[in-house]
């Protein structure tokens, strides 16, 4: 029956001319935007039977195989366009929208400029669609849409779908203002066009006026009941609103609309989970899509997402692992990679983790910040190397941070290459100077190069760090600086310094049980010094607090007998 139906169609279309063509082609878009893919599809696909040079009929068949996430055959319908009628600029738009998804911004340039030139910059559609494809994207460009859109408008001041867009343009730069005076625009132009005020009604949602979003949504609905993308947003709207005994009833009708395709299905998945967020709904979705369509990769990535947001990291892991099993290459996106390096981190698949953010810097190398966590994935495995690597790319490719120069001096260090080592420290230090446990770092340098202590090279970093820091923040630094100070004024019987010292960090309170090896020190010198200062009941009293840490240590013992302690 469908046969003879799209026969009968096509045989409209060759008797019918131009005006059944053009009224064909704005059916399909009107599909397009009501999200009705299947149906879209088959239009422009009879039309391009009908008439294989018509441009605008494999641009927006591109544009449907974009929306149900096949990239390839989008560039398909797009070349095939070119081929056809090369004077024609849409299937250039539509190119350049493919290179910008694909991370290739000079391609994109190169086919946006062809798309400008073709059309001799009069075309406002071309300019339409320059905006639009700024905005189909994961990184969306809201300011060069909103160029785009201002020069199509000023060739076409009467279309409604310029203004809509300028909206969603506004409110992706978060011009909430500008935003809803456009759509009041289109709607102006438009009165009974339901998209306006779907557009309308989540400006108000992102504002958090769900009462007036859900108003305007169901205003779209009563234009246009067929209108799935208002089911789809009402789902999200009536759980904001806590309305939830109306969400199974507008994920049902999604559904139906979409005559329970599973392309529909995975689209309302992808919903659930990328835009609304609400990850039990989403994954309960999945579920009854897998059994539909077994190992079908776009959903192992979604609930890969979902799980990841859940903290199911286990669960995400595995789901992660089958997307990459089943899915084409060129279906795959560097949010698949970072999402897999993410939840192979938490399960503790650290090599896993850093080839997949490899992979992911492969596809996108604008994500310089994946360096970082290369390298702490590489301190996790033990390779200090790797992770110096790591960093040194980072760092070459954007401009460097005092917190990686830390790293560096840290991987340095390990790798015993000391130099090397006080170099990253000492351009962490010139960036943040009021940063005190740099100075700690150029001390445990300095401690590498004289173990013994014999040049006393850690003083001065140690005495910096003290003016600097904290006592509370840093106690363990501030115990280990005192501590050396105070011994190396005990090794030049500089009894008045190491005093100071050893009082100092006495004054801090250390905790016994974490530093009672460096209080037991400070206790037996302050016992010694006083002895020769000739004040042996001070004397006595330091050792008797030595004793106390340290109750059968019989040289302290003996020491207080020797001075006639009665005890």
């Amino acid at each position: 029956m469908k046969y003879l139906q799209q026969i009968c169609i096509l045989s409209l279309l060759l008797l019918s001319g131009p005006f059944v063509f053009g009224q064909s082609l704005k059916e399909g878009k009107n599909l397009l935007e009501k999200e009705s893919f299947g149906a879209a599809k088959k239009i422009f696909k009879q039309l391009i039977a009908v008439k294989a040079t018509d441009p605008e009929a494999y641009f927006y068949l591109g544009e449907v195989y974009l929306k149900t996430e096949k990239p390839d055959s989008a560039k398909w319908a797009y070349e095939k366009g070119v081929a056809e009628n090369n004077k024609a600029g849409l299937n250039y738009v539509g190119l350049g929208k493919y290179a910008l998804m694909k991370n290739n911004p000079i391609e994109a340039k190169v086919n946006f400029d062809k798309a400008i030139k073709v059309s001799k910059s009069k075309d406002a559609n071309i300019f339409y669609e320059l905006g639009v494809a700024h905005l189909d994207q994961e990184k969306k460009d809201a300011k060069a849409a909103i160029g785009y859109l201002e020069q199509a408008r000023n060739l076409n001041i009467n279309d409604p779908n310029i203004y809509s867009t300028l909206g969603d343009a506004y409110l992706e730069n978060s011009e909430g203002g500008p935003a809803v005076s456009a759509y009041e625009r289109a709607i102006e132009k438009d009165k009974n066009n339901p998209t306006h005020y779907f557009k309308r009604a989540k400006v108000f949602s992102r504002a958090k006026a769900y009462e007036e979003a859900i108003k305007s949504m169901e205003q779209c609905i009563l234009l246009d009941p067929n209108y799935a993308p208002a089911y789809k947003e009402l789902v999200d709207l009536y759980q904001k609103d806590k309305q939830y005994d109306k969400v199974p009833l507008m994920l049902k009708k999604y559904v139906s609309l979409q005559e329970n395709d599973v392309d529909a299905r995975i689209r309302l998945v992808k919903y659930l989970i990328y835009n609304a967020k609400d990850y039990d709904n989403g994954l309960a979705e999945a579920k009854k899509v897998m059994e539909l369509s077994p190992n079908n990769p776009t959903m192992y990535r979604w609930i890969a997402w979902a799980n990841l947001e859940k903290g199911n990291y286990q669960d995400a892991f595995n789901a992660s692992e089958s997307f990459f099993k089943y899915v084409d290459k060129s279906n795959i996106y560097a949010f698949d990679y970072e999402n897999y390096a993410q939840s192979a981190m938490k399960v503790k698949k650290e090599s896993v983790a850093v080839d997949a953010y490899n992979n992911a810097l492969e596809m996108d190398p604008s994500k310089i910040e994946y360096y970082g966590k290369i390298a702490d994935l590489y301190r996790e495995l033990g390779n200090q190397q790797g992770a110096l690597d790591a960093y040194k790319k980072k760092i070459s490719k954007s401009k460097a941070s005092a917190t990686d120069y830390f790293y560096i001096g840290n991987a340095y260090l390990a790798l015993d290459k000391y130099k090397e080592a006080d170099t990253a420290y000492i351009k962490m230090i010139d960036m943040n100077p009021t940063w005190a446990p740099g100075y700690v770092k150029r001390a445990e340098v300095a401690n590498k190069l004289d173990p013994d202590k014999k040049l006393g090279l850690a003083a001065p970093f140690y005495e910096q760090f003290l003016t600097k820091a904290d006592s509370t923040k840093h106690t363990r630094d501030f115990v280990v600086a005192l501590n050396y100070l105070s011994s190396i004024a005990m090794e030049r019987d500089d009894y008045n310094s190491a005093k100071q010292q050893f009082n100092r960090l006495l004054g801090i309170n250390p905790d016994p049980n974490k530093y009672r090896g460096q209080l037991l020190n400070a206790y037996n010198n302050l016992g010694f010094i006083s002895y020769k200062e000739g004040n042996k009941p001070m004397a006595i009293e330091y050792y008797r607090k030595a004793l106390a840490l340290d109750p059968t240590n019989e040289d302290i013992k003996k020491g207080l007998k020797g001075l006639g302690d009665k005890r």
